[in-house]
């Protein structure tokens, strides 16, 4: 037997030292995401909070196309949430205010989607591509974002009267 630990210390010496080497595993090599949305008109249901790594499964309809999700209770008119040992890299953020528990965004109205929205408090554009070009973004260490209900997405047609457009 003392063959073999003589054996299997070199071993495990070299798959330590290439782990460390070869970045499977480094330290630093997660973040804390912290989000904090303010400006809902009530506190009514929850928060369907939906964190992407990929432009695919964000402009994917597949509900379960999310790297993360939370639902969250809004607590006044304001709510926070962190997305905890994130690998670093791309994201891109969407949240949508549940009022009636339904798991479903809700649909367009006469002043567009007023609570719901995106990282960068991106705009609702014609095609979703083009909003997670504009609401990704890149983390690399603990972060902070801060979002505003409202300030996002508007439909160009919704809400407009006729003389304005």
């Amino acid at each position: 037997m003392p063959y073999l630990r003589k054996l299997l210390t070199p071993i495990t010496t070299k798959l330590i030292l290439g782990f460390l080497g070869c970045g499977i595993w480094q330290p630093g090599w997660s973040a804390d995401l912290n989000v904090h949305i303010t400006g809902f008109k009530n506190d009514e249901g929850v928060v369907q909070v939906q964190l992407f790594n990929s432009e695919k499964a964000f402009v994917s309809k597949d509900p379960t196309g999310a790297y993360r999700k939370d639902k969250v209770k809004i607590n006044g008119d304001e709510l926070f949430v962190t997305f905890k040992d994130l690998p670093n890299g791309e994201y891109a953020l969407r949240y949508f205010h549940d009022e009636k528990n339904t798991g479903k965004p809700p649909g367009p109205g006469l002043g567009g989607f007023p609570e719901m929205g995106f990282s960068n408090n991106a705009k609702l554009a014609f095609g979703m591509a083009k909003v997670y070009k504009e609401a990704k973004f890149e983390l690399k260490e603990d972060q902070s974002i801060e979002l505003k209900v409202g300030a996002g997405p508007k439909f160009p047609f919704f809400g407009k009267k006729k003389k304005d457009m």
